[in-house]
């Protein structure tokens, strides 16, 4: 998979465009998956901070950031864990 498949997934998801998750727009739902989206490219694809902080245009510590965020919110949220698991699943079939 790659980033532009990837953020595609999330983004349809998400009812949100890839360019907002492009964007700096700091909005709930774009953040949110934005994060998601650095989150799989990590936990998933095993990617290193500093290659999806190139491919998102962020810093490595915004993208640390991300993921630990929804790493912690997964946790704690069923839902959410679902949702994540969900998107991988469509991820992986691409």
């Amino acid at each position: 998979m790659n980033y532009n498949q990837l953020i595609n997934t999330v983004a349809g998801h998400y009812g949100v465009t890839r360019e907002q998750i492009m964007s700096f727009d700091r909005s709930l739902r774009v953040g949110i998956a934005r994060q998601i989206a650095m989150y799989i490219a990590r936990i998933h694809n095993g990617e290193p901070f500093s290659s999806i902080a190139e491919a998102f245009g962020r810093n490595s510590t915004t993208v640390i950031y991300g993921v630990t965020a929804i790493k912690r919110r997964i946790e704690a949220e069923p839902e959410l864990r679902k949702e994540v698991e969900e998107i991988i699943a469509s991820v992986s079939k691409l």
